[in-house]
């Protein structure tokens, strides 16, 4: 997920941060070759194999979550979801608010099981205090 937000971040970047120049427009259309090689310049440690080796299924990955345009397999440019998604924090802050989200979840579902139990046991102790009251205080 680190490499998939320092991507979403670079992409986010004005085009000056970016490395590109002023001559460029804000929606910038960046070669897939120009991409990779000014991300690993901006990010010191994405300048590694480890992130050559990925950088397409990272591209990819962006692209089918909607946070990046591909303009023909070889440009790409950063769209509104995107920019949104990275200013929101990305992917990291996405794993982290679906693991609170399980959490309470798992929470809320052991209290679940608590309740009924609880219920049960209720039942349980209410059938048999009609069963003594039937039998042994009326018997008397």
């Amino acid at each position: 997920m680190y490499m998939l937000d320092k991507v979403l971040e670079w992409f986010s970047m004005e085009p000056d941060e970016m490395g590109l120049g002023e001559q460029a427009t804000p929606r910038v259309d960046v070669l897939e070759k120009d991409a990779s090689r000014l991300i690993a310049a901006k990010f010191i440690e994405l300048n590694s194999s480890e992130f050559l080796l990925w950088k397409n299924l990272i591209y990819q990955k962006l692209i089918k979550d909607k946070y990046l345009f591909d303009e023909g397999g070889t440009k790409y440019s950063i769209t509104f979801d995107g920019k949104i998604f990275c200013k929101q924090g990305g992917y990291a802050n996405a794993a982290e608010m679906e693991r609170q989200k399980m959490k309470s979840q798992n929470r809320k579902d052991w209290l679940m099981i608590l309740g009924t139990w609880l219920a049960g046991l209720g039942a349980f102790f209410l059938v048999g205090w009609e069963i003594y009251k039937k039998f042994f205080l009326e018997c008397r």
